[in-house]
């Protein structure tokens, strides 16, 4: 089976650390009592901080130009301990750096790319999704006039009956004449 896409195709080296954040609520009662709950739908926040290494400018360039396209909506890559339950995360990035360790003028550059992938709950539209979106008409106000109060219809609620449903006629509303003086308001 062909991975999703985007996919964040390299390998990391070894040592790559997996840390888990719960997001937790906590109440304490100044007595000694605590109270926790976890908050939301998937309370696990995993992350993995992993360092890829790369040889030449152009590995370095293709790293940085994916994060730069897929850092914020999101992308796949797989997981260095491969859990049996997922094969892909599907992960952003805040944040990354590099460190160029050697420079020769056979080999060019040599370095690693030192990131940190957050798992996410909630893909977001790529840049290529949001293009293909058919751009709305503008309209000539951004404010959508209000009809007259005179044309507004108002139905009642349908009367349930051990016979039936009655369901009454719409009527219209009273126009009520404003006044900057009345005291009602």
């Amino acid at each position: 089976m062909p991975p999703p896409n985007p996919f964040w195709k390299w390998c990391a080296q070894p040592g790559a650390q997996h840390s888990v954040k719960m997001n937790v609520d906590q109440i304490d009662y100044g007595d000694g009592y605590v109270h926790r709950s976890t908050r939301g739908l998937n309370p696990a926040r995993p992350t993995w901080s992993l360092m890829f290494p790369f040889i030449g400018l152009q590995e370095a360039t293709d790293m940085y130009s994916f994060l730069f396209s897929y850092a914020v909506p999101g992308f796949y890559f797989t997981p260095p301990e491969l859990w049996p339950s997922e094969q892909y995360a599907f992960v952003y990035v805040d944040e990354w750096s590099f460190t160029i360790v050697d420079k020769s003028r056979t080999q060019g550059i040599i370095g690693n790319f030192n990131v940190a992938f957050v798992k996410c709950f909630n893909p977001q539209p790529t840049p290529s999704v949001l293009a293909a979106i058919p751009a709305a008409e503008p309209l000539a106000s951004p404010f959508v006039p209000s009809p007259p109060i005179s044309t507004l219809k108002m139905i009642e609620a349908p009367l349930f009956t051990p016979t039936g449903i009655i369901l009454p006629r719409p009527r219209t509303l009273p126009l009520i004449p404003y006044s900057p003086t009345d005291s009602n308001r």
